[in-house]
Parts: structure tokens; sequence; C-alpha cells
């Protein structure tokens, strides 16, 4: 299946470092202390892979775990990824959680949203809150789930979706890379077999760009876009996240189904 992408990380108008990474079929920001980076790509693949990490952990931390976990996602990246996916974000955790043990420094880890796509099947695979979309015939449909305690609440049926929106206290992560197994094992969210067609779109992204422009929102500015071309879908998100205040990094990985 042919699809042609691009990517937008930008480091917001609040934050002074960018803690935010992406990965599109091989190309990721090699420098993570980088504060922007962009990529366009149509190469034809098996298998093609993107992936979005927001990394946390203060300075130049957060921007390490990121950049870590997509550095071993390129040694993954192969016609079995699919069957191996859980395997990746345990070796992924292991592999941060090592890079700071006993170094005396603080804490560091990253969320994942990763997709793959091979014939006209996609995989979603997740753990933390970047999120992943569908949009098809004009309806945005978010494939990922976040691992937050608000979403705990909200499969729990404690509270609405609604009401979540306004609980920024429960948008702690419970699950994320950079967890150390004595104190659980992570459980990435992993769903496969997504049929796809011709002029779907999907979108990966980071909480900065969720956090400032909706669900909704997110589905007017694909609607809007000339000819649903994924630099120009990428770039209008950005721009929507940065209007209304830019408050994180904000990262956005746009795929379009071509055939």
């Amino acid at each position: 299946m042919k699809a042609i992408s691009a990517g937008l990380s930008l480091t917001g108008e609040i934050r002074t470092n960018n803690e935010d990474n992406f990965y599109i079929d091989g190309y990721y920001k090699e420098d993570y202390r980088s504060s922007s980076f962009a990529v366009t790509c149509s190469e034809d693949r098996d298998c093609h892979v993107y992936a979005v990490c927001d990394g946390m952990g203060g300075y130049e931390f957060g921007e390490k775990a990121a950049w870590q976990t997509l550095k071993l996602l390129r040694s993954f990246d192969n016609e079995d990824i699919e069957k191996n996916l859980k395997a990746f974000v345990l070796h992924a955790n292991r592999e941060v959680c090592r890079s700071y043990t006993g170094t005396g420094s603080e804490k560091r880890g990253t969320t994942l949203a990763l997709v793959t796509i091979m014939s006209d099947r996609l995989t979603c695979c997740n753990v933390g809150d970047s999120r992943v979309y569908l949009y098809r015939k004009k309806r945005l449909e978010r494939i990922s789930e976040d691992h937050t305690r608000a979403q705990s609440m909200i499969n729990a049926g404690i509270m609405s979706e609604k009401d979540a929106e306004s609980r920024r206290d429960l948008r702690v992560l419970n699950q994320y890379i950079g967890v150390p197994e004595d104190d659980f094992i992570i459980s990435p969210e992993i769903k496969s077999g997504i049929p796809l067609l011709k002029g779907d779109i999907i979108i990966l992204c980071s909480d900065g760009l969720t956090d400032m422009v909706s669900d909704v929102e997110i589905g007017k500015t694909i609607k809007k876009s000339r000819r649903r071309n994924p630099e120009l879908i990428a770039g209008a998100l950005a721009r929507e996240a940065m209007v209304k205040g830019g408050r994180d990094n904000i990262t956005a990985v746009v795929v379009k189904i071509e055939k």
C-alpha cells in the first residue's frame, strides 16, 4: 500500500526546549537538542512505520528518552515489526531505565504512539497520551487510548469525557516508557488488523497539539486542507495549536493512503 507522509515538530510558544520527536520510515530527529524538525516522505515500502514520542523529565532528559526510543525503533523497523511491537516497547523501556539508573539523574521517560501499515491493514501501538487518529469520509476517529488517570476513570464510568476535558490534574500518566520494572510492567495498547482505504488519513500527535486543539477542530482542519496534502495538514494543525497558546511542544505526523 502506497502512503505519503509529513511530520512537523515545534518547540511552541512557552517552552525553551523540544522534548518531542517523531519517526517516519527510518527518519527521526537524530540531534535531540534541535528545537524543530520536519520531514516529508513518499517512499514505497512493504511496511510503513510512523511514531511520535513526547519526552518528559526536564531539560535534556525528556529529549534523550524520546530520541533513544526512536533510535531503537529503527533497529526493529523491518517486515516483522508487527509481530514484535510489545517486545520493542519492553526493550525500549528497559534501555531508557538503564540509561539513567545509577547516574544520580532525574528519572526520564517518554510516551509512544506508533503505527505500522502493511498491505491494506493498520496496526496501532501506544503507551502514554500521544494519540493516533483515523480520518475517513469527513469523520475523525481516535484509535489510541490515553494511559492517564482521567481515562481510567472514564473507562470505569466514574467520569464523562466532557468532564475530564477540564481536569488537567487527572492527566497524570499511568504508563510511559521509562518505568522501572520493579514498579510495574508496562502494557502497551495494541490494535491490529484495522482495514485502510484509499484516501484515508492517519494522524499521530503529542498532547501539545491535542491540549490546544479539540478532536472536532482537528477534523475541521483536515477537511479544509487543500487536496488533503499531509505537509499542509501538519502545518495547519501546528499553526492552530500555536495560535491557541502553544503551551507545550507540538508534534504532528500526517499519513495519507494513496492506493
